[in-house]
């Protein structure tokens, strides 16, 4: 759906104002000079996390929670974080989140230790003539596929027991949405069954765009059913068990490359949990987020799927619980050649040839109190000593990445850990990993401003990025260090006034984080942006649709592999932020046009943020002899709504064609509507 405009069409190259409601601006003149620099492509790349559905079934489409029936993994405030639906009651003797429905006489539930892999499975046990229902409630996609794949095993240990297994409605348990598969003749022996479910009907709505249903196992006769490794695939999956919408959206958006398998999740992941086998493999606790890893998407799964994506991969590496020696095996199996001990397991497992991976990452936030590995600086210096030298024997030729104090928690002055560990490291490692997170101003703070003041005050936000880097060239001194964020966003408080991820407001303020990146891209390399819009899955905590933040991947995407270059400007208005507070605080004042420009392939492109609310902002720009000028510039006039499956799911910018032309000298002159993000493409001689 396309927005009014707010704008009147074009007129002689400029754009016109709505009368009264806009003002303009007397020419701001802007002088791009080679910096240098080449911006690496990975600046445009995903975070991802084994939290809220974005890794499964985001990339793995697999539905079922808790598939191998294991007592619930909980530690921490937040027990239930990886639930889809928090309320769902516990049963005695039932692996949660599953339920337990008695339909008549006596059943019994408990968890037995004969089990096909793990530690457990789930036994259903009830007397003659009894009926007992164990099911999950479950959005699937039924609006792209209504056949799905079941396999579970299943055996009876006594008695003559019968089972049927089919799709009931989310909303009302009595009403099947599928045929029936009747299994009434169960073996004393493990075995594996293959369901084909179609949907018929749809179920209860869930965000707006999935369909609920209970997967139902229902037990009837006499005597005891054991159940176990119960996975749930729709039928349209790429090469049976890749998500094909995720796959779509990373190669139509131009994602270069992708950060796994998480943050705080890394910490605790162990690798050879994850190959072989998908049978052999267990199901182990997920100690960041609670609930289970499957370890169906493991090295070798993840690294196909970003090749036929074409996604460069940066390796996520735990670090205290994960051994010095667990980390240079994991190289060696991802790069070593298959004589090597490692290398042959790799190609034992199916993939002879070496995978090539070349970003490492090792710690996530180590020097976090509530990480897994947490230790002191002193401690991490050495530990990292330790396994750069480890990872060296096995390939020289890995880029190595420690983890530095980050931007959101840096608060205007450098920590201990910066102190310490950016010059300890600088001989042993190639990079920092820096996450850069804005947060804002509290609640209390910004609930009462108004939406407009907000955005103005976020807007500075790259200055605090900019004071930060600042203090990094000083401590990583002429080592050659380089700086990483391999999660970053722009995540205020939510309330209504705070210019909320999903909305344009906030695709603005990260096009300026991004442009500040790119102002740095001598010292800066690779950036993984916190937007989980890519992963397409039904949790409520990530569940996004493509929004306006996802514009920037195809638009900067243009930068990538271009010389950086420098911007003079002359008349640029300023403006002070509204509001004073420790994340964000600017000294002076702030331009109203933010600017990062590159020159590749005989053209130069120029990203161009005007922060200016009412304000039409023109600039004359010198960047050689052009000899014509083309982009997309970006408006909306509900800059501030948000855009999610329940609330504006079809809510876009307008794209205009740039107001752009070339003058008599050679220069582009472009005008740039208030709140607006430009990418400007010019040819030179």
């Amino acid at each position: 759906m396309m927005l009014r405009r707010r704008i009147l069409p074009l007129i002689a190259g400029i754009l016109l104002p709505v009368s009264g409601a806009v003002r303009a601006q007397d020419t701001v003149r802007v002088t791009l000079k080679p910096a240098g620099a080449t911006v690496n492509p990975l600046l445009m790349s995903s975070y991802s996390e084994l939290h809220g559905g974005d890794l499964v079934p985001g990339i793995y489409e697999q539905y079922v929670l808790n598939p191998s029936l294991e007592p619930w993994y909980r530690d921490g405030k937040d027990e239930k974080s990886e639930l889809i639906f928090r309320d769902t009651p516990e049963y005695p003797g039932v692996a949660y989140p599953w339920e337990v429905l008695h339909l008549k006489g006596d059943a019994r539930l408990e968890l037995s230790g004969d089990c096909v892999n793990t530690a457990h499975s789930q036994r259903v046990t009830v007397a003659t003539g009894a009926k007992v229902r164990l099911f999950q409630k479950i959005p699937l996609p039924l609006y792209r596929v209504d056949t799905y794949k079941l396999t579970f095993y299943a055996k009876s240990d006594s008695g003559k027991p019968r089972m049927k297994v089919r799709l009931m409605d989310g909303k009302d348990a009595d009403v099947a949405r599928s045929k029936a598969c009747k299994i009434s003749s169960l073996s004393t022996e493990w075995r594996k069954y293959e369901v084909v479910l179609k949907a018929s009907g749809a179920g209860k709505q869930y965000l707006g765009r999935y369909d609920l249903y209970l997967l139902s196992f229902e037990v009837s006769g006499s005597g005891s059913v054991l159940l176990d490794q119960v996975n749930l695939f729709p039928s349209d999956c790429v090469e049976g068990i890749y998500n094909p919408e995720t796959l779509n959206y990373f190669r139509e958006f131009k994602v270069a490359g992708i950060r796994w398998p998480g943050g705080n999740y890394t910490s605790c992941y162990h690798w050879k949990n994850g190959v072989g086998d998908v049978l052999s493999r267990p199901v182990t606790p997920n100690k960041a987020w609670n609930g289970f890893d499957t370890n169906g998407l493991g090295t070798d799964e993840f690294l196909h799927w970003c090749s036929i994506a074409g996604i460069t991969p940066i390796m996520g590496v735990g670090f205290g619980e994960v051994t010095c020696e667990e980390i240079a095996s994991w190289v060696e199996y991802c790069n070593g050649d298959a004589s090597t001990p490692m290398g042959a397991l790799r190609a034992a497992n199916g993939h002879p040839e070496p995978y090539n991976v070349k970003y490492w990452g090792i710690g996530n936030e180590v020097y976090g109190s509530y990480q897994v590995g947490h230790c002191s600086p002193e401690e991490y210096i050495a530990g990292m000593v330790e396994i750069a030298g480890a990872i060296r024997v096995v390939d020289p030729s890995v880029t190595i990445i420690a983890s530095a104090y980050g931007v959101h928690n840096y608060f205007r002055k450098a920590s201990d850990w910066n102190r310490k560990v950016i010059p300890a490291l600088a001989p042993y490692v190639d990079m920092m990993d820096v996450h850069d997170y804005v947060y804002g101003p509290k609640w209390e703070t910004s609930v009462d401003n108004s939406a407009e003041e907000n955005f103005r005050t976020y807007a500075g936000a790259n200055y605090m990025l900019r004071e930060y880097i600042a203090s990094f060239r000083e401590l990583a001194g002429n080592s050659g260090l380089k700086m990483a964020s391999l999660e970053w966003g722009i995540l205020p408080p939510e309330h209504r006034n705070a210019p909320r991820r999903t909305t344009f407001a906030n695709m603005l303020l990260s096009a300026m984080q991004m442009n500040e990146k790119i102002r740095n891209a001598d010292i800066y390399e690779l950036a993984a942006f916190h937007n989980f819009s890519f992963y397409v899955q039904s949790h409520s905590n990530h569940a996004e649709p493509v929004n306006v933040r996802t514009i920037i991947f195809p638009e900067y995407h243009k930068m990538g592999g271009g010389e950086l270059m420098s911007a003079v400007t002359e008349g640029m208005p300023t403006y002070r932020i509204p509001l004073k507070y420790k994340e964000i605080k600017v000294k002076g004042r702030t331009p109203e046009v933010d600017i990062a420009a590159v020159r590749k392939d005989g053209r130069v492109f120029v990203s161009l943020v005007n922060r200016s609310l009412d304000r039409t902002m023109r600039l004359s720009i010198d960047a050689g002899s052009a000899t014509a000028v083309s982009g997309n510039t970006y408006v909306s006039d509900r800059p501030f709504d948000r855009c999610t499956w329940t609330e504006n799911p079809g809510l876009k910018p307008e794209v205009l064609p740039s107001s752009a032309t070339v003058d008599d000298s050679g220069s582009a002159l472009v005008s740039l509507p208030p709140m607006s993000f430009t990418m400007l493409k010019i040819d030179i001689q």
